[in-house]
């Protein structure tokens, strides 16, 4: 299922979304990097939104009434869970830009966002001429992120357990909108082109 080989660019666009949408507790910047905080529960509806909008609706499905919804929604955990195990053993993603790249886990914060605790750290460069894929390239930027890093999950821990229940109900209400009116991670980081500046 080629749609979800687009978990990465699903993180990539869940961290443009919070970040451009005030989530200030979640981002952390220097003036070449940002670091975001990427709840999994916000992953795995982003892409389980985009499953069942591409293959709902085909020919082949579309008797099965609302037992495709359920086993996209299985696949799109499935797919989601294998991602941030590989992540949290250490292992790194760089997605398609080649300036961001996911870097790390947590899977015992408490969001609790589509009944999932944890998240990732995305890092990316706010520089325009860097290329991530490169080992050389990468291992700078990660030297040069790693008081950024640690500051942001300081920064977490320090976090009061109202606030973070306020976050996650703000991403809860912006999922009951409707999904066919909703635009998707994946679909905010296939659009936005990437100016100099604060976006990635």
């Amino acid at each position: 299922m080629k749609q979800l080989g687009q978990l990465p660019r699903v993180v990539r666009g869940c961290a443009i979304g919070i970040q451009r949408t005030g989530h200030r507790q979640l981002c952390t910047f220097d003036p070449t990097a940002a670091i975001v905080v990427v709840p999994r529960g916000v992953v795995r509806n982003d892409i389980k939104v985009l499953l069942v909008r591409e293959l709902a609706g085909l020919a082949q499905v579309r008797d099965f009434n609302g037992l495709t919804e359920r086993v996209l929604s299985w696949a799109a955990i499935g797919a989601e869970t294998a991602l941030f195990d590989y992540i949290a053993r250490g292992k790194q993603h760089v997605d398609e830009s080649g300036r961001g790249i996911i870097l790390g886990g947590d899977s015992d914060f408490r969001w609790n966002i589509n009944a999932t605790n944890g998240h990732y750290y995305y890092a990316a460069s706010l520089e325009e001429r860097v290329d991530l894929t490169g080992s050389r390239e990468r291992r700078r930027f990660l030297a040069g992120i790693r008081e950024l890093y640690q500051g942001q999950t300081v920064h977490l821990k320090r976090m009061r357990a109202e606030e973070a229940r306020e976050t996650a109900e703000a991403f809860r209400l912006l999922q009951k909108m409707d999904p066919r009116a909703r635009e998707t991670a994946a679909d905010r980081a296939r659009r936005i082109r990437e100016p100099a500046g604060m976006q990635y």
